[in-house]
């Protein structure tokens, strides 16, 4: 009989969010990272076997190991050819792939088929999970206010031009322009310029200290175009493995390979399909139906359907992703700090992650650091429902009969079930608040960030520069709760060139407090990356920083004997 697997996949994702001061990161299995780099062609037998020995092993152990992985390498070479389809989890007749408006789930999906960065963050490979992509190298000065990016060399874009500096200077000014509509802007303020030096080598120049900004260039919307493109949604032109055959937002697309990838190992597909749908229930039936090969996010409600399908598995990563319920601080009646701190403290986040995600993550406290995290502040104290404190912060408002509406919708995580589930805790605690379910369909357009009240979701970043940038800094394009701190936005300045760890610390500790006591937003869970795939797809793994592994779909291959 088959096991349950939904309680496997809850004690994994305990576990793996359960990490210890000590192992910060992510669990890395260096001896399956060896093995990985041996079956790609990248390390040699010798020296997969003195590195194994170098783990402990015996020479009889390594020798029955390197055999195994062979064996295993001769048996999963992948092959050419097929068509794979993906389920987004919405769609839109407005989505776009222009990196600087993407909002959607699957505007970031169809961006990510037809575009590469310059670094890309993969945990257990390269230089701390850094390794490169559409560059080479990159090097900073002694106070990272300067940093030079050699660029690889003989790329081309779909349309068939050579990429070159001047490409990626155009591609990163669309973010950096002081009147761009792009949320990335708030990532490279420090920037003073980006300048070619020669057709292969980028200098970015800043005003300030950040000694992550090459990890911050691996972030989605830091895609290259070439510098002459003028349609950058239906006549997009990127480098990555595919490129536009058909596409209608809100309908699908269909993208077929990119003969002249520059990636020899990759591009397996003849064609990726990327449609959305943002019923949990009809994007699971989909997968284990075998209409669709890959799903973003699987509602904890359905794991125990896809594991129990012969057709499908789960991918789990841990995550800083994390729900978040924004109130607009800049409207009321949210400008109210007695009202915010009625709402932090009406729920019982234990219970709200039971109710709503069977579960599976871990409970979060208004700030977005997730407890892995090197930089996360251990001494804030976990906030617990409180009857007591809403009643006195109401009475202080003096709002005691307020009644409040949540705008919640499928396409966040937890659904709109979550949002439904946050608003009976809180009514046990005496708030009073509706859940109000909107339609997925523009709700990332009409409903966040327009809202009095909504929900939210976000996908974690490598460092907590880039999360804290975008989502809390003053005047940011995605700034969901409308907060402003001066302080705030000098301390997040002055972390990124600070290169002493224990006062880095310091410095984002405050951070979080001032979130915590005093920001309008709402963080009650971080949740994991709950994916499925159909058995037949190879060659994909779970990534922490992004769903469906986070784009690097060029290494995904077919394998129908497995579906």
């Amino acid at each position: 009989m088959r096991r349950r697997v939904t309680i496997s996949v809850k004690r994994l994702v305990k576990g793996l969010f359960a990490v210890t001061t000590d192992a910060r990161r992510h669990h890395v299995d260096k001896k399956e990272v060896l093995k990985s780099e041996f079956i790609k062609g990248k390390v040699s037998r010798r020296d997969f076997n003195a590195g194994l020995m170098g783990m402990g092993l015996t020479a009889a152990a390594a020798g029955t190991f390197i055999e195994a992985t062979i064996k295993e390498a001769q048996a999963a070479t992948p092959q050419r050819g097929g068509h794979i389809v993906m389920a987004s989890s919405d769609d839109s007749a407005g989505g776009t792939v222009d990196p600087t408006l993407i909002v959607n789930w699957s505007d970031l999906d169809r961006n990510g088929a037809l575009s590469n960065r310059l670094t890309e963050t993969k945990p257990g490979q390269g230089d701390n999970g850094l390794v490169g992509a559409l560059a080479t190298g990159w090097e900073g000065n002694a106070d990272s206010t300067v940093w030079h990016f050699e660029l690889r060399e003989g790329v081309e874009f779909h349309n068939g031009k050579t990429m070159t500096a001047e490409d990626v200077v155009h591609s990163f000014n669309r973010h950096h322009a002081e009147d761009s509509p792009s949320p990335a802007r708030s990532y490279i303020t420090s920037v003073t310029q980006f300048r070619a030096d020669g057709p292969n080598v980028l200098v970015a120049e800043l005003d300030s200290p950040n000694a992550d900004l090459p990890i911050v260039l691996s972030e989605y919307h830091f895609s290259v175009q070439p510098a002459d493109l003028e349609d950058y949604n239906h006549g997009y032109v990127g480098t990555g493995p595919w490129k536009i055959e058909e596409y209608e937002p809100g309908i699908g697309s269909i993208f077929t390979r990119h003969e002249n990838y520059w990636k020899e190992d990759g591009a397996y597909t003849d064609s990726i399909e990327i449609i959305g749908i943002p019923d949990n229930t009809s994007r699971v039936n989909a997968l284990v139906a075998g209409e669709v090969d890959i799903i973003r996010t699987v509602d904890s409600a359905f794991i125990q359907n896809v594991e129990e399908s012969d057709r499908a598995s789960m991918m789990v990563a841990p995550s800083g992703s994390h729900l978040t319920f924004p109130m607009r601080g800049d409207t009321d009646p949210y400008t109210n700090m007695d009202l915010r701190l009625a709402v932090k403290n009406a729920v019982d986040r234990e219970k709200f992650l039971e109710i709503a995600f069977n579960g599976q993550g871990a409970v979060g406290n208004d700030h977005p650091i997730p407890p892995f995290d090197p930089m996360h502040c251990d001494d804030i104290p976990q906030r617990m429902a409180d009857p007591d404190k809403v009643a006195y912060h109401l009475k202080q408002a003096g709002m005691e009969n307020i009644e409040l509406e949540l705008n919640v919708a499928d396409s966040t995580f937890g659904g709109s079930a979550a949002g439904e589930a946050f608003a009976a805790l809180a009514r046990e605690s005496g708030l009073n608040v509706k859940a109000k379910v909107n339609p997925s369909d523009g709700y990332w357009g009409a409903v966040w960030m327009t809202a009095p009240w909504s929900g939210s979701s976000w996908a974690g970043r490598p460092v907590a520069d880039m999360i804290l940038s975008i989502a809390y800094k003053g005047g940011g394009d995605w700034n969901e709760s409308f907060w402003n701190n001066e302080r705030f936005d000098e301390l997040l300045v002055a972390a990124r060139g600070e290169k002493d760890p224990d006062l880095r610390k310091e410095m984002y500790c405050e951070m979080q407090w001032m979130l915590y006591n005093e920001s309008a937003q709402i963080l009650p869970v971080f949740v994991p990356w709950l994916d499925g795939k159909s058995n037949r797809i190879q060659g994909l793994e779970a990534n922490p920083y992004g769903a469906m592994g986070y784009f690097f779909w060029d290494e995904i291959w077919i394998d129908d004997s497995q579906a």
